[in-house]
């Protein structure tokens, strides 16, 4: 399984899940250390939304703490179901403090054979 570490702080515009089909092929982790470090210990949610879809779909909750700074992300079958375009969110919450990160597009490619 691929890994890729993303920093909260330094998100791509983009990024790949992979090609339409696969499964726990790629593993993304999101790195929340410095919202730990500005808001204190919270609650981050990943979502994800295809063009296509018409509301999105909650991928994985973690509680972020200084023990535990990472959000992982295992792209599933049912991400990469059909070659698309979308987009992805982490909402970090403190108590009252709800602070969002900037939206990722995802691009899963095409696949010869099914």
């Amino acid at each position: 399984m691929k890994k890729v570490y993303l920093n909260i702080s330094l998100l791509p515009k983009e990024i790949i899940l992979g090609n339409k089909g696969e499964n726990k092929a790629r593993e993304y982790f999101f790195d929340l250390n410095d919202y730990l470090k500005l808001y204190g210990a919270g609650r981050a949610t990943l979502y994800y939304k295809r063009f296509s879809d018409e509301t999105a779909t909650i991928i994985n909750t973690v509680d972020i703490t200084e023990n535990n700074s990472l959000l992982p992300w295992v792209v599933s079958n049912t991400d990469t179901s059909e070659e698309s375009r979308g987009y992805c969110q982490i909402k970090y919450t403190v108590d009252s403090i709800v602070k969002l990160s900037d939206t990722i597009i995802t691009v899963v490619k095409k696949a010869l054979s099914d």
